[in-house]
């Protein structure tokens, strides 16, 4: 019982973590753009496929990092020039519609192009960092749960790993 308490502790841990990187972005665009940008946890979820996407061509962890990167940052641009750009001398209220709209459009791509199953990402390290009477991956603080926050992913009818002997498997993305 304590190890599982231990366990959902350190997945809360990467899940608020994750939603604090989220929770950045909007608030330095904000703070630099005065732009709400209702999308950015959809590019985050873009982030999460375009590094599945390049680890199944590079097989290579850190290729597949930094070219998620550069494409979700190329085509947060793009989308930031032409759909946010013309908006900003006008009301907020249309920058709102529209990055909602932008958000709604990207989820329902994702869906339709990738599915709504969980895409799995191998972990860099297989090695194990013990954390009391848990042992977690050391590439990850609890695999199993990195999902993308957008709701993409549904899940693949395969119950997500709650066995501490289980830790060493993928990480799904």
């Amino acid at each position: 019982m304590a190890n599982q308490i231990l366990l959902q502790l350190l997945n809360g841990l990467v899940v608020g973590s994750s939603l604090a990187l989220v929770a950045a972005g909007l608030a330095l665009l904000f703070g630099v753009l005065h732009i709400i940008n209702f999308a950015q946890g959809d590019f985050f979820m873009m982030g999460g496929y375009a590094v599945w996407f390049a680890l199944s061509l590079t097989h290579n962890y850190v290729a597949a990092m930094v070219l998620g990167t550069v494409l979700v940052a190329i085509v947060g641009g793009l989308l930031l020039t032409a759909l946010i750009w013309p908006l900003l001398q006008r009301s907020q209220v249309l920058v709102l519609l529209a990055t909602l709209g932008l958000s709604l459009i990207l989820q329902q791509l994702a869906t339709n192009i990738l599915g709504g199953d969980t895409k799995l990402v191998q972990p860099p390290l297989s090695a194990a960092v013990a954390i009391g009477p848990t042992s977690s991956p050391a590439s990850s603080p609890s695999a199993g749960s990195l999902r993308t926050p957008a709701g993409a992913s549904k899940g693949t009818g395969t119950p997500a790993k709650k066995n501490v002997d289980d830790l060493d498997d993928d990480i799904p993305f």
